[in-house]
């Protein structure tokens, strides 16, 4: 069964110990939402799992992902053209 992010967020207002379960375990995020990445990538960033911070990188198109790829440490942008990405 799947469950993407936004699901859970929706039904239940996802708590931050909730996300620390689940990044540690997490590799590869595929076809998810702009919704998802974005919370997946604040997530990681405010966990205290570890010590020190983790560095963020996201891929994404540039348009819905804006969010995303500015909250991350590091944004790679499929679309170099796009105006949202490159902010």
């Amino acid at each position: 069964m799947l469950i993407r992010l936004h699901d859970v967020m929706r039904f239940y207002k996802i708590r931050q110990e909730l996300i620390d379960k689940i990044w540690p375990k997490l590799r590869v995020l595929a076809r998810s939402s702009p919704q998802d990445k974005y919370t997946l990538v604040k997530g990681i960033i405010e966990s205290r799992v570890n010590p020190s911070r983790e560095v963020v990188a996201v891929t994404g198109d540039g348009t819905n992902d804006g969010p995303a790829l500015k909250k991350a440490d590091v944004g790679f942008a499929m679309v170099t053209s796009c105006f949202h990405a490159l902010q």
